[in-house]
């Protein structure tokens, strides 16, 4: 579960600022506020060695609908959920994806967070993903959406509904204002999307 400090829900709890585009989220354990966008491309501009090893494995897969199939199923192998309770003694640490390739633990952001820089140094390309958080059935969630064609996206979720198939076997979605529309009703409403180039709070219905 995402477990946003006071100023986040706060954010959440005014509608009448909910146009606003959310570009920010707070380090809550070190009261570090870090501009996401500019963070995922730190990460991405200079990957550890580590990273780069493991991402080096899925170059071989020849579509993009293959590669980021196969990298959420090594996550899914490899990176153990666990709360920031239990790693960080703290509400929200949003770690890199550096910190959770060393820790193999992590909560669903973090999670979600690898498989994005995984898919990007794999040569994914940034109009195809877009880091999600909304609500679900049980809560707060973050995940990874995927865009395989213009029109409609799969979700990428590593640790609430981890889903094996394919990619044109997946549930599809759509995405109107802030609710999600698809074959899975467990996805329920939008707060934000993002990715190292920008951050939105609201799709058209073509995602």
């Amino acid at each position: 579960m995402i477990e946003f400090p006071i100023e986040a829900y706060e954010y959440y709890e005014d509608r009448k600022v909910s146009k606003k585009v959310i570009k920010y989220f707070m380090d809550h354990r070190y009261r570090k506020v870090i501009k996401v966008s500019s963070w995922l491309l730190k990460q991405l501009s200079a990957p550890s060695d580590d990273i780069y090893i493991i991402a080096s494995k899925f170059k071989r897969y020849k579509t993009q609908d293959a590669k980021v199939r196969a990298i959420l199923r090594w996550v899914k192998a490899n990176i153990k959920y666990t709360t920031d309770h239990k790693t960080w003694k703290t509400g929200e640490k949003w770690q890199t994806a550096e910190e959770t390739l060393q820790l193999r633990t992590g909560d669903c952001e973090d999670g979600a967070i690898l498989i994005y820089i995984l898919a990007r140094l794999t040569g994914v390309g940034t109009h195809k993903l877009k880091l999600m958080a909304g609500d679900v059935d049980g809560g707060g969630h973050c995940w990874l959406a995927y865009k395989p064609q213009p029109h409609w996206m799969v979700f990428l979720d590593w640790c609430y509904w981890y889903d094996d198939r394919g990619i044109a076997s997946r549930n599809r979605f759509l995405i109107n204002d802030t609710t999600i529309f698809g074959d899975d009703c467990r996805y329920y409403d939008m707060w934000f999307a993002f990715n190292e180039e920008h951050s939105i709070v609201k799709y058209n219905l073509r995602g």
